[in-house]
């Protein structure tokens, strides 16, 4: 009897699998797009029916609910792939399932539902507002009045605030702060200020202003005043998600630079072998602190959302300094490579500061404990 060798993550199965061989054929699809994506700066009709028929939109919405009824462990797997493919449909997908997270955990488990129906039905995709144009100071106010409340105020770095068809939108009540699930297009509600950044441009990053928009009691997610929880865990365990995105950066970088070519290339670069080497061993722990957290995610384990923040928080800062040093290190006898691996070494920066910036993180962390 032939003795099988022990997996390096055992909870892997052939479903995980199957989401990560989905991922890659998905990718290869997508790849060629990727710049048209970029030069338009829109996702554009054809790649979001893709992603849509592909499932990934709604991987984390219940299958009775018209989802895919995947796991976070799985979507991580897949965002793994696609990141270094193209950063805007990989960051499209995980702030749509962030929101989505969000909604699942609304107080009525019944309007959560319909909620998740519609979006998948209806192909409606979300976008989740919480940044204050002054940092640190909440500005955004929903006032009572009849028949539910009027929202008064800005956000700012929505991420798919344009292309959304409803948007979360944190707002300050009496007691506390609460959640709102607003229609795009209501009156009073304006999309501007389009912010530039040198990664995902095929992905809108704007501004929302607020004049008075209108709508209902039962537009409010969860209870009054109960919005931090719902954020602190929608953010936490999509925390898993971001990690993937860094850990697909790291290893589409050490592929690239251990290709035949860019080693014939770059035989003579002098440290290049040992920093791969030492990145492989930083990769492993990135891997084991990603795909675990995944994991007890998926099975509400204790401690599993700080768990996700760590693994965000170190393999984002890894594959930062990763993408970085292998500029500093190949320099110009690389300029074949440099494109590639500066797309990724943006990317590698914007992931650093999503869901909250890491020294942020890391300091709520630390209270945590």
């Amino acid at each position: 009897m032939v003795k099988k060798e022990p997996k390096m993550f055992p909870f892997f199965t052939e479903k995980t699998e199957r989401a990560r061989k989905q991922a890659r054929e998905f990718g290869q699809w997508l790849k060629p797009r990727d710049s048209l994506i970029e030069d338009n700066q829109e996702i554009g009709a054809e790649v979001l029916a893709r992603l849509w028929e592909e499932g990934f939109y709604g991987y984390l919405v219940p299958k009775e609910l018209g989802g895919q009824g995947g796991s976070i462990l799985e979507l991580t797997l897949i965002l793994e792939e696609l990141a270094p493919i193209s950063s805007s449909v990989s960051l499209s997908i995980l702030i749509e399932a962030l929101a989505i997270l969000a909604i699942s955990q609304d107080s009525l488990p019944e309007r959560s539902a319909q909620r998740l129906v519609r979006v998948i039905n209806q192909r409606r995709l979300l976008a989740f507002a919480i940044s204050e144009p002054m940092e640190r100071e909440f500005s955004t106010r929903a006032q009572e009045c009849e028949d539910g409340y009027k929202i008064y105020g800005q956000k700012i770095y929505v991420n798919q605030a344009e292309e959304a068809d409803w948007v979360i939108v944190l707002a300050e009540t009496t007691p506390g702060a609460s959640l709102f699930l607003v229609e795009k297009g209501s009156a009073g509600m304006m999309v501007s200020d389009n912010f530039t950044r040198s990664s995902a441009q095929g992905l809108s990053w704007a501004k929302i202003i607020f004049e008075g928009v209108k709508i209902g009691s039962e537009q409010m997610l969860g209870e009054p005043g109960r919005a931090e929880r719902i954020c602190e865990s929608a953010l936490s365990k999509s925390a898993s998600l971001v990690s993937g995105m860094a850990l697909g950066l790291i290893k589409a970088g050490l592929n690239k630079g251990n290709s035949t070519p860019a080693q014939a290339m770059l035989k003579n670069v002098l440290g290049l072998e040992r920093f791969f080497a030492e990145s492989q061993i930083g990769l492993i722990a990135g891997e084991a602190l990603c795909y675990q957290s995944g994991f007890a995610l998926d099975r509400a384990f204790p401690e599993a959302e700080s768990q996700a923040l760590a693994s965000k928080i170190f393999t984002t800062e890894l594959a930062y300094r990763f993408l970085s040093r292998l500029s500093e290190l190949v320099g110009s006898q690389g300029v074949d490579y440099m494109i590639e691996w500066k797309k990724w070494l943006e990317f590698a920066g914007l992931l650093r500061s999503l869901l909250g910036s890491n020294s942020f993180l890391l300091e709520n962390l630390y209270k945590k404990k």
